[in-house]
């Protein structure tokens, strides 16, 4: 009896296990493991920008396929990196900078003179095309605040260096043309040079502006460009902080900030040094006037490092994406990964350097604590140009599991 009584409680819990197994499915934590895909949807040059959790919880993917001008394409795989659908959307779109969420299932991407927003099922939705933009000038990433459109645009390589001219497009939310908030710097600082490089604002709050300025009026390519910060007043910018004329050494350039929950800002860029010609990541921390907390240079083994993206971690940390390239022995570009936390300090990085060359464009920290990264690699050339879609999944610790 006894035997028995034993024996059905063994039956009962394998049982209970495999119906346990069933119910997890296979996105469930248990049963992912890393892993290092690519696509290529155009068998031509490919990247991925984006990359985020879907509420699905799946993986949503936005990035260039195709050479000059390329289309946009959005993707979506499940959790092993198994690929769901794919759309590509054929406008008159150039490289895909900069890719920012909603909020609410859609998605504003931008570059160059154009911005335009999809739907996270792939649908183009509407574009605006600022033709009327000069070719000389170079436009920054677009944003929407408080029911308006912005983006930046410079002309900063004018006469020489010698002189520069900035200026915002407004739009409604309808994305129509409202107003211009302009900059010319020679009134404030004669012969400096003014580049808009980010835009960004507080929550109901005024417009931020980040760029380089270029501190002396004899240009030169080495010659040092130091961090500008701006804000709107009125319709015109005015400049917030001033420059350091006498440090030569050092060219600063801000790519990507993030608003703190103290209304300060993380702005994430490069540093570029003239007396060894290497680069590498530089995180500055501003108090809500934008003046300097504290700042890092980061860079892998002392090689030539430089950021993609930057995304915020659950433990109030950041997850930089990059790449790193030994100049020295003129190697490809190898993909870099790099977790601090909210004080600035190195927790961790990682190096990925498959066969060929390879750039980490963007990452996102997941529901379960791992790691999914996105951008491009020549490791699989499947691409007639080489370039692929690079796709990994990493455990918390940027290992592959």
């Amino acid at each position: 009896m006894g035997n028995r009584l034993t024996y059905c409680r063994y039956i009962v819990i394998l049982l209970i296990l495999a119906i346990s197994a069933c119910k997890k499915g296979p996105n469930s934590p248990e049963t992912q493991v890393g892993f290092i895909k690519e696509f290529n949807f155009s068998e031509n040059v490919s990247y991925g920008a984006y990359i985020e959790q879907t509420k699905d919880n799946n993986l949503l993917i936005i990035g260039r396929e195709g050479t000059s001008p390329g289309n946009l394409f959005i993707c979506k795989t499940n959790l092993q990196g198994n690929l769901l659908w794919h759309k590509s959307i054929i406008k008159d779109t150039f490289t895909v900078d900069y890719i920012r969420s909603m909020n609410n299932g859609t998605y504003l991407s931008s570059d160059y003179n154009w911005f335009s927003m999809i739907d996270s099922s792939g649908n183009f939705l509407w574009s605006v095309n600022n033709a009327s933009v000069p070719s000389e000038y170079q436009g920054s990433d677009a944003i929407y605040s408080n029911g308006k459109y912005y983006q930046a645009f410079s002309n900063g390589y004018s006469n020489g260096g010698s002189a520069s001219n900035n200026f915002v497009y407004v739009y409604d939310i309808n994305h129509k043309y409202l107003n211009t908030y302009t900059y010319n710097d020679n009134g404030n600082v004669s012969g400096h040079t003014i580049w808009l490089d980010v835009i960004g604002t507080y929550p109901n709050g005024p417009l931020k502006i980040l760029g380089q300025k270029f501190c002396h009026q004899a240009w030169q390519w080495t010659d040092p460009w130091k961090l500008f910060f701006g804000t709107t007043s009125g319709t015109a910018l005015r400049d917030t902080v001033s420059v350091d004329d006498n440090q030569t050494r050092y060219s600063d350039n801000p790519l990507f900030f993030i608003t703190k929950p103290d209304s300060g800002f993380v702005v994430i860029g490069t540093r570029s040094d003239h007396a060894t010609n290497l680069s590498s990541i530089l995180m500055l921390n501003l108090d809500k006037n934008m003046a300097l907390k504290f700042e890092y240079t980061y860079s892998y083994n002392g090689f030539a490092t430089g950021p993609q993206n930057v995304s915020q971690c659950k433990d109030g940390g950041y997850l930089i994406t990059g790449q790193y390239q030994n100049t020295l022995a003129n190697s490809n570009n190898n993909g870099y990964l790099l977790k601090i936390d909210a004080n600035g300090n190195k927790e961790w990085e990682k190096s990925f350097s498959p066969a060929g060359s390879s750039v980490i464009r963007a990452g996102v920290e997941l529901n379960d604590g791992s790691i999914a990264v996105t951008g491009s690699t020549t490791g699989f050339a499947k691409g007639k140009n080489g370039n692929d879609i690079l796709l990994m999944r990493l455990d918390a610790s940027g290992n592959l599991k």
